[in-house]
């Protein structure tokens, strides 16, 4: 896949759903962005209160901005799926990073007008459901009662933000979106998002 390629195919997804190219994260304490999240009207999960009060749940020492894009499993070169190292280390060629766990709350705060969720497609167990926008991250220590991160989704004209957990050998399918932040550039952190494709 050349470059053009793959601009495009990181950059379909994300069009496709209006992905806010930038998150900014702020210096808000995990508290007080629950109470922003409730305010907005997002819902949580329990796992997601969990990651709030986990130690890999870090707030910036200033506010700063991230350049994210989202991209399917497939595009990132696994037709059939593949486990998040094998995703993580074909992300990293095409400049793309796991998220800290604090850009998810904002990046949902930011992007409350996500597409709505397809109706009538089946959840399969041990899945990313319809028209969900994982955010990829870190794995966390080997311990099965601890969420890995965070996803967004749209239902009912609710959004969520949900915590999961998986184990490292999980597959993900070819079709599963994930959202990386982009490698910081000398222009810094946020300021070359992935180019669009042209039109």
């Amino acid at each position: 896949m050349g470059a053009a390629e793959a601009g495009a195919a990181l950059n379909a997804v994300g069009a496709a759903g209006a992905l806010p190219p930038v998150v900014h994260v702020g210096r808000e304490t995990p508290a007080a962005l629950r109470a922003m999240l409730a305010q907005a009207g997002v819902r949580l999960n329990p796992l997601a209160e969990q990651l709030f009060s986990d130690t890999r749940f870090e707030v910036p020492a200033r506010p700063r901005p991230f350049a994210v894009a989202a991209v399917q499993v497939a595009a990132l070169g696994h037709a059939e799926g593949g486990t998040f190292e094998a995703i993580a280390r074909s992300a990293a060629r095409q400049g793309l990073q796991p998220c800290p766990l604090a850009l998810a709350p904002w990046l949902r705060l930011q992007w409350l007008a996500q597409p709505e969720a397809p109706t009538g497609a089946p959840s399969a167990r041990h899945r990313a459901p319809p028209g969900a926008f994982t955010v990829a991250g870190e794995p966390p220590p080997d311990a099965p009662d601890l969420p890995w991160g965070f996803y967004l989704r749209r239902v009912d004209g609710v959004p969520w933000l949900r915590g999961y957990r998986c184990w490292s050998g999980h597959v993900w399918a070819a079709e599963d979106v994930l959202v990386f932040r982009q490698a910081p550039t000398a222009a810094g952190p946020g300021a070359s998002p992935i180019p669009s494709p042209p039109s």
